[in-house]
């Protein structure tokens, strides 16, 4: 049980943190272009 909760706590944090870089990846280009950047 303890390592069924360790493997879902992992893979919600995988899943934040790929929800994260993802959303990053999309803003950091648009934010790069707004403020003029190459």
């Amino acid at each position: 049980m303890n390592l069924y909760n360790h493997t879902q706590t992992a893979n919600r944090t995988f899943q934040v943190a790929t929800c994260v870089a993802i959303g990053f990846a999309i803003a950091a280009p648009a934010h790069a272009a707004g403020s003029g950047m190459p």
